[in-house]
């Protein structure tokens, strides 16, 4: 069964590794954009479970592909192929929820430009077509059913079954939020480029807000720890993350001992929300190069104007890559550093 996985633009690369290491995936093909997102598709068994991939933001099951028709109602027809249609519907109700004689839905579109048509002239194309063929389902937001149109590198378009809610976003787990919280996603595509836990599997977030890195840090088998300087953070970071120890401490400061931690990721603090005071990340890189053993990963959400490329010249951790991502609509870079 074909399926397609959408990660924030700039992902692409860490969700098609997550993809490429799920059991039976096979076909997982380069990521390619829809002007919103970075989306990879790939091939799988399609089995009750085998589909967690963290670091995408939606799975879908792939109903139909097609080229670029240049008509709305010849692009709608194009994609929603009945046999193909029945088919995928009958993946989603194993992988999402059964079927009812009466189902809702709704129809999202994303196309990458507007020269042949407009984005809603599609929509309107594609409920008439749903219409015609599902006569008892009705419209609705939310709705049982959504069937998301994409338009890739502007000469394809996928039709397909979100498989995941929009409670994927803040996962279940986190039971409190934080204004600005780092979506999941990101926060699990941070650990994954961390690397397999080791024998002694310590990973440290110093930042640790809501507590998402935690969550996703214990989710891949490291035993993590976080901290945060300020106390609302810590008491959210404990409910959202009961098993995980969490204290208050400055990040320039860490209680930790020398070489001590297998891993740092954290989300360093940015934007107009904090108050980041001068010569703060090159404090903060010193203590991650102390308290981080040697050969140890150090993963950071950190932008561009946030002087950390300044700040690694004066301290053993080197740059091995490093990605331009979009988050809460604003570029930033994710830093894949290691302790020398």
């Amino acid at each position: 069964m074909r399926f397609f996985a959408t990660a924030l633009p700039g992902l692409g690369p860490v969700l098609r590794d997550e993809l490429r290491a799920l059991p039976d995936a096979s076909s997982v093909g380069r990521p390619a954009g829809d002007g919103r997102a970075d989306v990879v598709v790939f091939d799988h068994p399609a089995a009750p479970g085998s589909l967690d991939v963290r670091t995408a933001e939606d799975v879908f099951v792939e109903v139909s592909a097609a080229p670029r028709t240049g008509d709305p109602h010849t692009q709608a027809a194009a994609l929603l192929d009945g046999p193909r249609l029945e088919r995928a519907l009958s993946a989603f109700a194993t992988l999402a929820r059964p079927l009812l004689p009466r189902m809702s839905y709704r129809v999202a579109v994303r196309v990458s430009d507007e020269g042949d048509f407009r984005r809603t002239d599609l929509r309107k194309a594609v409920h008439r077509a749903v219409a015609e063929m599902r006569p008892r389902w009705r419209q609705g937001d939310p709705a049982h059913i959504e069937l998301w149109v994409l338009q890739l590198d502007a000469e394809v378009f996928r039709l397909g079954l979100r498989l995941t809610g929009a409670e994927r976003s803040r996962r279940t787990t986190r039971t409190k939020e934080r204004p600005g919280a780092l979506r999941p996603s990101v926060a699990a595509a941070m650990v994954r480029l961390a690397g397999p836990p080791p024998q002694d599997p310590t990973l440290l977030d110093p930042c640790c807000g809501s507590g998402t890195i935690l969550i996703e840090a214990e989710a891949a088998g490291w035993e993590p720890a976080g901290s945060d300087i300020e106390g609302d953070a810590v008491d959210m970071a404990r409910a959202n993350a009961p098993d995980v120890p969490v204290s208050r401490a400055d990040a320039t400061r860490l209680p930790h001992p020398d070489g001590s931690l297998a891993a740092i990721v954290s989300n360093l603090p940015f934007g107009t929300r904090f108050e980041v005071p001068r010569g703060w990340t090159a404090a903060f890189a010193a203590e991650a190069a102390r308290t981080v053993r040697t050969g140890g990963p150090v993963v950071l959400l950190a932008p561009a104007s946030s002087g950390l490329r300044a700040a690694l010249g004066h301290v053993p951790i080197a740059l091995e890559r490093s990605f331009d991502i979009t988050l809460l609509g604003a570029r930033t870079t994710l830093w894949v550093l290691r302790r020398t």
